[in-house]
């Protein structure tokens, strides 16, 4: 009996120290939801709340000291998109809103980098690499309803884009879920 104990107690620890890290659930102005590993993040939403206006609403910011990342989630109105959707949106219309978003951007030297399929619904994410008066970074975009659901992520201190700083986006990006009201 106390093996057996020993053993299943043994195991438990072994699960235990083998087992990812624990995220955290957090729900962005009840928009939707993103986890993150809250050992390795420290979130900041409340920063530039004073910004908000009716068009662009800022959410979050998540800081891995560790690393170096930094990532900025933000929700703006897009009147071009108005209604449009690009998780049910057909071939041609996500094509349109890439070239859309390539020219929009085109003087922040845009480049598609890939698309990120977000959770159970499978929303498109596109990632984008950009340059701005602050450097480099990543972008990544869907559009809900005409508004645009947008995170950037840069490495702040070397502005450097790394593998590791776009697996990191991608990573939050995988685990993106909208709210949605019951009733």
């Amino acid at each position: 009996m106390k093996k057996t104990l020993l053993a299943a107690l043994c195991l438990l620890l072994l699960c235990s120290l083998c087992a990812p890290a624990l995220a955290v659930e957090y729900n962005a102005g009840g928009i939707y939801t993103v986890q993150f590993d809250e050992t390795a993040y420290r979130i900041d939403d409340t920063a530039y709340m004073d910004e908000n206006t009716n068009e662009y609403v800022w959410l979050f910011m998540l800081y891995d000291d560790e690393k170096d990342i930094f990532i900025d989630a933000a929700m703006e109105a897009i009147p071009e998109f108005e209604g449009q959707t690009l998780f049910t949106a057909d071939a041609v219309s996500r094509s349109r809103y890439l070239e859309a978003t390539l020219d929009a951007f085109a003087d922040q030297n845009i480049k598609y980098v890939d698309t990120v399929m977000a959770g159970e619904m499978q929303i498109p994410f596109y990632v984008y690499r950009m340059t701005d008066e602050d450097g480099h970074f990543y972008y990544a975009e869907t559009i809900v309803n005409g508004c645009a659901i947008h995170f950037n992520a840069n490495h702040p201190d070397t502005g450097e884009l790394t593998e590791e700083l776009l697996a990191a986006l991608e990573e939050l990006l995988t685990t993106f879920a909208p709210v949605i009201p019951e009733g």
